[in-house]
Formats: C-alpha cells, sequence, structure tokens
C-alpha cells in the first residue's frame, strides 16, 4: 500500500515523511484515529515508505520487489501484532499462520477495517479479542533479531487499547530501552483506553476524520455511486470512510423520496397508509433500515441549521433543499429533539432484531403525535 492509494490526509503523510527525512522520528509512533478512519491504512503505507530502497520524496516507489513483499503483507522485516481469540501453546504457530492469512485476506479487501470487521472476517466473537501476552513475548523474540532485508524491522500492533495490563508489561522494557533497528508503529481508535505505561513511551500523530468531499470522492471514483448520492452517503458516515463504503451497497437511491414520503402520511396521520408502508419498510432488509433512519436523523440535523444556522453550512443536494424549504416548516427546534430520540430509540430496536414492522409503526406514531402536538 501506497500513500497515494489513500484518499486525502496529505498533512499527516507530510509529516510522516519529513519526521524520517530529518531523522526525527519516534522508536514508536502512536496513530490515532476514529474507528473506520485512516489511521491503520497510513501506518502501513508508512511502513511500506520506510522499507523501500526506491522511494521518493513523498512516497514508496510500488514497483521494486520490497514494495511487492509490503503490499502482500509478507516482508520478513515486517511484524504485525493483533488482537485475535487465546491459542493454545499446541495450536500457536498454525493459529498465528492462520491469523495473518485471514489479516491479509481483510486487508485486501478493506483498507479502513474496524474491529468488527476484523471480528466477522476472523469469525470470532468480539468479545473474545484480545492482544495475548504471548504476542507481547513474540514481539520481544522478534526485536531481538537481525533485520533480515531492510535497515529496520517495523512492528506493528493494531488496537494496542486491547493490550491488558500483563501484555503491556511485558512490553514496556523494550519500548523504554529502543532498539535501533526496531521502529514500533501503534493504530489506536479507542485512545482514552490504552494504559497510561504505554501512552508515556510513545509519540503521539492524529490522524483525522475524512471530509465529506473526500468520502465523496473516493465513492465516485471506486465504485462508481452518482455524485448525489455519494453527497448523501458522505453526510451521513460523518468522517467514517468503512462506513461510507458499506452504504454504497446497503442504502437505496430513493432514501429521500422514502423519508419524503414517510413524513407526509406521519404529518397527515394516514394511519392506514402507515401500516402499509411499515411492510414495505420490513422487506427492505436490515441495513437498508438503519439507513434510512441515519438518513431521517441527518435530514432533522440540516433542518435545525436550515432554520437557525448559517446558510453556508448547509449541506443537502439540489433535490434535498428544494424539499427541506418546507420540511423545515413545521419541523421545529423541540421537535427535532423529540423526533430524534424516537429514531435513535428504533434504530437500537432494530440493530437488535425486533420485528421492523413494529418498529417503524410504533416510530411513525410517535412522529405523527409529536408533529401535531
Amino acid at each position: 500500500m501506497n500513500f497515494k492509494d489513500i484518499t486525502g490526509q496529505e498533512e499527516v503523510k507530510n509529516t510522516l515523511t519529513q519526521a524520517l527525512k530529518q531523522n526525527h522520528l519516534a522508536h514508536a509512533l502512536l496513530i490515532r484515529s476514529d474507528d473506520g478512519g485512516a489511521g491503520l491504512s497510513v501506518a502501513i503505507a508508512f511502513a511500506n515508505f520506510m522499507l523501500c530502497p526506491n522511494r521518493s520524496e513523498t512516497d514508496a516507489c510500488g514497483e521494486c520487489d520490497t514494495c511487492s513483499k509490503t503490499k502482500k503483507l509478507i516482508h520478513p522485516d515486517f511484524h504485525f501484532v493483533l488482537p485475535y481469540k487465546s491459542l493454545s501453546e499446541k495450536d500457536d504457530d498454525q493459529g498465528k499462520a492462520e491469523m495473518m492469512s485471514q489479516w491479509r485476506s481483510l486487508i485486501s479487501e478493506n483498507i479502513y477495517p474496524t474491529l468488527r470487521n476484523w471480528a466477522s472476517h476472523a469469525e470470532i466473537e468480539t468479545k473474545q479479542i484480545s492482544i495475548s501476552v504471548k504476542e507481547s513475548r513474540r514481539i520481544l523474540y522478534n526485536v531481538s533479531l537481525k533485520p533480515f532485508e531492510a535497515e529496520k524491522k517495523i512492528i506493528f500492533i493494531w488496537l494496542p487499547e486491547l493490550l491488558g495490563i500483563e501484555a503491556a508489561n511485558a512490553l514496556l522494557k523494550v519500548l523504554e530501552e529502543p532498539n535501533q533497528r526496531t521502529q514500533f508503529l501503534l493504530v489506536a481508535h479507542d485512545y482514552e483506553k490504552i494504559l497510561p505505561t504505554i501512552l508515556s513511551r510513545t509519540q503521539l500523530v492524529s490522524v483525522r476524520r475524512f471530509t465529506e468531499t473526500e468520502i465523496s470522492n473516493a465513492l465516485i471514483k471506486d465504485f462508481g455511486t452518482e455524485p448525489e448520492k455519494a453527497e448523501q452517503i458522505a453526510r451521513l458516515a460523518e468522517g467514517n470512510m468503512n462506513a461510507a463504503k458499506d452504504l454504497v451497497h446497503g442504502m437505496p437511491d430513493n432514501n429521500l423520496a422514502l423519508f419524503q414520503n414517510w413524513f407526509r402520511l406521519c404529518y397527515g396521520q394516514k394511519m392506514v397508509d402507515l401500516v402499509f408502508l411499515s411492510e414495505e419498510f420490513q422487506n427492505m432488509g436490515k441495513e437498508p433500515q438503519k439507513n434510512l433512519l441515519q438518513f431521517g436523523l441527518s435530514m432533522l440535523r440540516e433542518s435545525l441549521i436550515w432554520n437557525y444556522g448559517n446558510a453556508d453550512q448547509i449541506r443537502l443536494t439540489v433535490e434535498e433543499k428544494s424539499f427541506m424549504a418546507n420540511f423545515s416548516k413545521v419541523i421545529q427546534a423541540n421537535k427535532v429533539d423529540k423526533i430524534s430520540h424516537w429514531i435513535n430509540e428504533s434504530y437500537y430496536q432494530i440493530e437488535r432484531n425486533v420485528n421492523p414492522k413494529m418498529v417503524f409503526l410504533d416510530l411513525s406514531i410517535q412522529i405523527s403525535k409529536i408533529i401535531k402536538a
């Protein structure tokens, strides 16, 4: 993976490459990003940049043998430490090989994975995942070896917040007394859960969320998404590229039309029609149902900005603005808060497999009451 494969994030790319060029790179970097953000992809691209013998000022060459190995995540000086299920001594080596095979498979499909993606791909319960003491001890062993091909070995730790106290303690010595031949890259999503002893021995590099423009452009380029739909998805994703890519396949093309019809029926208190519409929603599937609710929350937020905010802050397509001109007259601030509460409650129920027809019908009744109050 090269820096050029990552949408935007030019500032952090420049920070890392300049630090390496000027020999100001700390021995252990903690790269922090939100779930579904660019932290992991930036770290892998930076590892490729460090290992590549033919790198330019800004990126790895992407063509040499080293880049080929790094792209496949098989470079002998690029070691991964990942949260995984507990392994017995008997199946430790085989389990490690299976883990890396699953990891390579996941990254080949998704360079912005979440812990949930990893758990699903590896077929493990999320609550069973952690970075074990054995993995920490394996790091100590790898650090003691000379690099095979490169000037330095790179130890890549994904989600150090899942290090237990015992596993973290096993790492402290090597972090306190850095080996000049080893570079640590730690990528975290939940910064607040990382043990202070780890934080104090690393240099923080923050990776911002993706902008709506960056997400929209990536969806148009990678998936051929229609510009208007890409804008809607980018707004719903809230900087999360992983969520945006999921929405490409799970968001109906007619979300606005569905939402318009739904709220017009709620406004008119057309209960018989709302019963039939709830059946239609039930047949959509779980992800499109959740996406419609997210779209609804987004439209409610935009109505507040439309009524009380700066016109420059409005993030709507031309068609959405046409609808919002009338919608915002009906939905005042106090109603937005109440309706948002019920939509969030419905989202929670849908995620837990409550009957969708009953959820949407109850939600429609609540919205009708609030609008007419």
